[in-house]
């Protein structure tokens, strides 16, 4: 065990934090749509799919680099890892806008209505829907530039790197 953590550069760590800052966007998200309020019943399938993906892809990044491979297998597990990579952001984007894009036109209904509807609106199970489905998005937002930011570092020490340098 010590080992493998000593094989791992600032990259593995960072998209371990991809992997459970998803898990929480991917919960909020289902809690936001099967609690009542404003957002129930509002969950949609493209983003249940494409956080599944976030994950799976999170972790095939997290697992695949841990193995040794030679000759043209390490070539190809080499390129489709940094594919991932580059997919990763992408599919955590599209959850978000989508996210997003289901989410604004009811809470500016429900933040910015008229003075004569807001009584009616503002109730405390919408206004509850209406702050988990703003967690959901800044924790969206969070995961996205997590991502991002991940995808600029190695994830595992070299061979080089891991053998003691001997002075002489």
């Amino acid at each position: 065990m010590n080992n493998l953590l000593k094989k791992q550069k600032v990259g593995a760590y960072l998209y371990v934090a991809v992997f459970v800052l998803t898990l929480v966007c991917f919960i909020i998200y289902l809690a936001n749509g099967a609690n009542k309020g404003y957002f129930q019943g509002t969950t949609e399938s493209v983003v249940v799919l494409l956080s599944i993906l976030g994950l799976l892809f999170t972790l095939a990044v997290i697992i695949i680099p841990q193995f040794t491979f030679n000759g043209v297998v390490a070539k190809i597990m080499n390129v489709l890892v940094e594919a991932i990579r580059i997919v990763i952001p992408l599919v955590l984007m599209s959850a978000f806008i989508i996210f997003t894009g289901s989410r604004l036109e009811g809470l500016s209904y429900i933040f910015f209505s008229n003075a004569n509807t807001l009584a009616e609106i503002q109730t405390s199970v919408n206004l509850a829907s209406a702050y988990t489905a703003i967690t959901g998005i800044v924790f969206f937002l969070i995961t996205q530039i997590v991502s991002v930011v991940a995808t600029f570092f190695p994830l595992t020490k070299s061979p080089e790197e891991l053998e003691p340098i001997v002075s002489k």
